[in-house]
């Protein structure tokens, strides 16, 4: 009314009294425009003033999650270095050749405690840490590394780790220190060095500070234990400003706000000096503008209804919580409305009524809330995801409010479940895989393996643990390979043989992420049936190429077989009645020398008198024993060639054959004083021979050993494997 009453006085240009009262209602309403201003002016530098320290805490925050995380890689490289000292003691590897599969370590060196001071200028951090390997292991910092220490007996093993190979690159305002319980080293600039040292205290592991620096700065300081180190820590210091872009545009959105409000005030001021006409005008604009806002409203909620996203508002001081159709119809509900917290609780499945109340409880001091929770619907359960942010006060009921969204992700809970029983199945199958698997990631750290892996690697139990280096555990692979030889045509597969003399495929192949998957198929039967193989083409081949050569010969030997068959035959003819006419000739005579001297040998009928008498009978005995031998070789060698000492080949094991001819001839070995040893291996393989054939051959071969070695002596009789043959030693 004072509104239309005023713009009518203006258009008639009359002052009366009324026209006066108008003109203080509009004095009255600039007055309250300007409180309203101030108050939102105050408003808006409240809401700068929440948004830097929100910026503030993120910032530490986060400095202090890559602290955590710096300290977490540090502690893996620590381990790493000290698992590869470990192994290579164990493996009784020399000081370079650990220092090469070290690749932290800068230098690595053994000595006793004494000598590792000179080693390295006696200083007091190497020294502690020496010191400190008395039973196992240590670890010190000097003024620029990292020393590791592994004792074995009286020694020390000492690998020093350069802080520049543990840390990332130090920025302009960046620094970072180590320190121990008695010592601190820090890197990077001067002044964050040295704040460092004066500011944060023994005491602090895993927190942050924040200092303000004039006139727009802070410096962040946070610390972060080594896990795996007792009393060993890493800090690190940052200088940020204050008014970071991100921070600039949330002032500036906020001065957007903060003018919108004020703006539209005085542009309602100045419609009231104008004619109705222009406020008709405007009005219409403004219900114009309602009717949009309403079809926005209507937008949202369709777009809310269609996303199966619930509103919510929970009043905390009141325990109330009013709610929307949808988040009503995700607790089976009959509409919007409001109702008490406990009310809504008991729709919420008992194990997770005590998570939500400590949610609301945490989101006063963090002011965010999220959380999932699981409801009964429709005779099965189905998962909520709580979404919302903390309010002092949105309505005049002066409660804390916290506002949210609530999401139905019972598909995306199904789906996960789903992943995860795939994750366990391909896992189970993994581990029952009987070859060898193992799993590394970019870095080529170890992820996983299987229990084959271990065993036929010979690791033990606690050997391998997930983020050692491929290099290291390569080494003790080394360990346990007894040959090692490359496949043409695959670079990435090498054929190993195993300490235990299995065969094993080693295949490594790339990751589409960039890591490593490592694969060891046992290979031993396939090789065992190459080898198998390639016996057989060598005595294939050693077949045809006689046959060539027979083939050459076969034109020559036919023309003169037929002429040197008959002078053969008359020949056989001839030293077959030869042999066999000396066999009578001489083998009489000769028994009849051997048997009575013999005789007088061993003197059956008397002394013989003088001693001399005695030993020319023996030289007899021996002469004619020895001609008789001679002879019964000659016979023999007459029987193989007349065609009458046949040959009959079997399968037979050498190692039978050769143990008889030694028992048959073992007495006389004795007798003559004379050590005989039989050695053989237990994987020769069986031959194709004459079991009486080469019985005699070796009875023959120890006979001349027996002939001709002196009365306590030794004969060593062995039989071995050769590529591909047997072969009998005497």
């Amino acid at each position: 009314t004072q509104v239309a009453r005023y713009t009518s006085a203006h258009s008639d240009d009359v002052l009366d009294p009324q026209d006066l009262a108008d003109r203080a209602a509009v004095a009255r309403l600039r007055t309250l425009a300007l409180g309203i201003g101030a108050l939102v002016f105050l408003a808006l530098c409240w809401k700068v003033w929440d948004d830097i320290q929100t910026m503030l805490a993120s910032t530490a925050l986060e400095q202090q999650g890559e602290t955590m995380s710096l300290a977490g890689r540090i502690n893996g490289d620590l381990e790493s270095v000290r698992s590869s000292l470990a192994m290579g003691n164990r493996a009784g590897l020399g000081t370079l050749q650990m220092e090469a599969n070290t690749p932290k370590a800068e230098r690595v060196f053994r000595a006793s405690p004494p000598a590792a001071r000179t080693a390295l200028a006696a200083q007091s951090a190497i020294e502690a840490a020496i010191r400190g390997a008395g039973t196992s292991s240590g670890i010190g910092i000097t003024s620029r590394a990292v020393v590791v220490t592994e004792k074995r007996g009286a020694s020390v093993y000492a690998a020093v780790v350069p802080f520049k190979t543990l840390l990332p690159n130090v920025g302009d305002a960046e620094a970072f220190s180590f320190e121990t319980n008695t010592n601190r080293v820090g890197l990077g600039t001067p002044d964050l060095v040295a704040s460092l040292g004066a500011s944060v205290p023994k005491g602090l592991q895993s927190d942050r500070m924040i200092s303000y620096l004039p006139p727009a700065h802070i410096q962040v300081m946070t610390c972060a234990p080594v896990s795996a180190t007792p009393g060993l820590r890493v800090c690190q210091a940052s200088v940020r400003t204050i008014f970071a872009p991100e921070m600039a545009g949330k002032i500036l959105a906020s001065l957007l706000l903060y003018l919108a409000p004020f703006l539209a005030i005085f542009s309602l001021l100045g419609a009231l000096a104008r004619r109705r006409v222009q406020l008709d005008r405007k009005t219409s604009r403004s219900h114009e503008l309602a009717m949009t806002t309403e079809d926005l409203s209507r937008r949202l909620e369709l777009a809310m209804t269609s996303a199966r996203c619930g509103m919510w508002d929970w009043m905390l001081e009141s325990d109330t919580v009013i709610i929307s159709d949808e988040m009503a119809a995700h607790f089976a509900l009959g509409g919007e409305g409001r109702l008490d917290g406990a009310s809504l609780l008991d729709l919420i499945h008992p194990e997770d009524r005590t998570r939500l109340r400590a949610a609301l409880t945490n989101a006063r001091r963090t002011g965010q809330l999220q959380t999932t929770v699981r409801v009964a619907r429709g005779g099965k359960l189905a998962w909520l995801e709580f979404r919302g942010q903390y309010s002092a006060g949105l309505s005049s009921e002066q409660n804390s409010h916290i506002v949210g969204i609530a999401l139905d992700i019972t598909q995306r809970k199904i789906a996960e479940e789903r992943a995860r029983a795939a994750e366990r199945r391909v896992r189970d199958a993994i581990e029952n895989f009987s070859d060898a698997f193992a799993l590394w990631d970019r870095h080529r750290r170890l992820l996983y393996w299987n229990r084959a892996f271990a065993s036929k690697f010979g690791f033990g139990d606690a050997d391998l643990r997930p983020g050692m280096t491929h290099q290291t555990v390569a080494l003790g692979i080394t360990q346990n390979v007894r040959h090692e030889r490359a496949i043409e045509g695959d670079k990435q597969a090498r054929e190993l043989n195993l300490a235990d003399g299995s065969w094993m495929r080693f295949v490594e192949r790339e990751t589409i992420d960039g890591g490593l998957l490592s694969l060891g198929i046992d290979t031993t039967g396939l090789k065992q049936h190459e080898d198998k193989l390639l016996r057989n083409e060598k005595k294939l081949k050693r077949l045809v190429l006689e046959l060539e050569r027979s083939e050459g010969r076969a034109g020559e030997l036919t023309r003169k077989y037929a002429e040197e068959k008959a002078r053969a035959e008359q020949a056989s003819k001839t030293k077959g009645a030869f042999l066999a006419n000396m066999s009578h000739e001489l083998r009489t005579p000769l028994n009849a020398i051997n048997g009575f001297s013999e005789m007088l040998v061993k003197e059956l009928f008397g002394p013989l008198g003088d001693e001399r008498y005695k030993g020319y009978a023996k030289d007899i005995l021996l002469s004619g024993q020895h001609l008789l031998d001679m002879i019964n070789d000659i016979l023999d060698m007459a029987k193989i060639e007349a065609g009458k000492f046949t040959i009959n080949p079997r399968p037979v094991d050498p190692v039978e054959p050769v143990d008889a001819a030694i028992r048959m001839i073992r007495r006389k070995a004795e007798d003559k004083r004379i050590k005989l040893t039989f050695d053989y291996q237990d994987d020769v393989p069986q031959i194709e021979a004459d079991h009486r054939a080469v019985k005699q051959m070796v009875l023959n071969l120890i006979s001349n050993a027996i002939k001709f070695t002196e009365p306590g002596g030794k004969i060593a009789v062995r039989i071995e494997e050769d590529q591909g043959f047997v072969r009998v030693d005497v």
